[in-house]
């Protein structure tokens, strides 16, 4: 697949809507430039195209090469920057707000979550994935 081919399908995988969720987690300074402020999103969207990319591998067992770089994965799921900056979050009363048209909006605190279970050890469903992809056990 040619760089330029690639670059068009994520950028239409995060038009699609396969990427966007994440993308929606990117804020813009003061110089219009993109500044993190998701958890870890750049490692599940280029999982995502890594994915997409294998599954179009060639039929035929030849193996292929991919590079994906996680900043042009990330980069292509952004918007143009709006013609403001991201509102930045500050301090109020005993927690964080943000101003916005509407008027001072109160972020809310976090929350813990209540733990449902415990995770499988890992491998643990690995023979079952392979199997249901038709992947010969190793």
């Amino acid at each position: 697949m040619a760089a330029e081919q690639f670059e068009a399908n994520v950028t239409e995988w995060a038009r699609s809507g396969v990427m966007t969720a994440g993308a929606g987690l990117v804020a813009y300074d003061v110089d219009r430039a993109p500044v993190f402020c998701g958890d870890a999103l750049a490692d599940p969207l280029t999982g995502l195209v890594a994915a997409e990319l294998a599954l179009s591998a060639p039929e035929n067992g030849r193996g292929r090469l991919f590079d994906v770089a996680m900043s042009q994965v990330v980069a292509s799921t952004l918007t143009a920057p709006p013609d403001t900056p991201t509102p930045a979050a500050r301090r109020h009363g005993g927690g964080w707000a943000v101003e916005t048209s509407s008027g001072l909006i109160p972020v809310a605190a976090p929350r813990r979550r209540s733990v449902t279970g415990r995770a499988p050890e890992p491998g643990a469903h690995t023979t079952e994935v392979l199997r249901e992809l038709r992947i010969p056990l190793p």
